[in-house]
């Protein structure tokens, strides 16, 4: 079974947010470090194929990034969106797959590895 995973809360990362989200949102579980996106269904060499992955990496993106505390408080939105960036970017370049690349350029209007070096790091964690 084809799974990829990213980590994306560093301890720095986690603490800032902790400290910056209302008191509410501090007592709320916390987001998971890591999920498994996976695509063994698919066909990545099929255009519709790539684009479902696509929307895979970046549901789980959203998940693993807090969409959910970002949409409740507005000082969130920042961090969210970064990570967000950031972490569907390292996610297509460790696929490495072509069509994926391809509808990720097409949505973000770069390729990965310019978002992932805007963020200042290459986070980029192994597939399992």
């Amino acid at each position: 079974m084809k799974t990829i995973f990213r980590a994306v809360c560093f301890a720095a990362a986690c603490t800032m947010a902790t400290l910056t989200m209302a008191p509410s949102a501090r007592a709320a579980a916390p987001a998971p470090e890591s999920i498994a996106v996976r695509y063994g269904d698919l066909d990545l060499g099929d255009a519709h194929d790539a684009q479902l992955m696509l929307r895979r990496v970046k549901r789980a993106a959203d998940r693993v990034c807090g969409a959910d505390i970002a949409s409740q408080y507005r000082a969130e939105i920042r961090r969210f969106k970064s990570c967000q960036q950031s972490t569907i970017a390292t996610a297509v370049m460790e696929l490495d797959a072509p069509l994926v690349s391809a509808h990720y350029v097409a949505r973000y209007g770069a390729p990965a590895a310019a978002h992932v070096a805007m963020q200042g790091r290459d986070a980029r964690q192994p597939i399992g």
